[in-house]
C-alpha cells in the first residue's frame, strides 16, 4: 500500500508538472493570440487608411480636373468678352455710320427739293 501511495503520489506530482506545462504552454498561446489579434486590428485600420488616402487622392486628382477645366472656361469668357467689346465697337461705328448716311440723304432730298 506504501509503494501504491508512492507511485500514486509520483502519478500526482507529474500530473502536476504536466499542468503546469500545459498552463504554461496555454499562457503563451493566449498571449500569441492577443498579439495576432492586434496585428490584425493593425493590418485593418493601415488598410481602411490606405483606401482613405486612396480616396483623397481621387478626389484631388478631380478637384485638378475641375479646377482646369474652370480655368479654360474662364479664359473663353475673357475671350468672349473681348469680343462682345469689339463687336460692340463695331456696332457703334456702324451706327455712327448710318446716322451720317442718313444725315447726308436727307440733306440731299433737301436740297433736290
Amino acid at each position: 500500500m506504501v509503494q501504491q501511495n508512492t507511485e500514486k503520489s509520483e502519478q500526482l506530482v507529474n500530473c502536476q508538472q504536466k499542468n503546469n506545462v500545459l498552463q504554461k504552454l496555454n499562457q503563451k498561446l493566449n498571449k500569441a493570440y492577443e498579439e495576432q489579434r492586434k496585428e490584425s486590428q493593425s493590418s485593418k485600420k493601415i488598410c481602411e487608411e490606405l483606401t482613405r488616402l486612396d480616396l483623397v487622392k481621387n478626389i484631388e486628382t478631380k478637384a485638378q480636373e475641375i479646377i482646369s477645366d474652370m480655368n479654360q472656361i474662364d479664359e473663353n469668357l475673357v475671350k468672349m468678352q473681348k469680343q462682345h467689346e469689339q463687336l460692340f465697337e463695331e456696332q457703334k461705328k456702324l451706327h455712327s455710320s448710318l446716322l451720317r448716311e442718313h444725315h447726308l440723304l436727307n440733306q440731299y432730298f433737301q436740297n433736290y427739293t
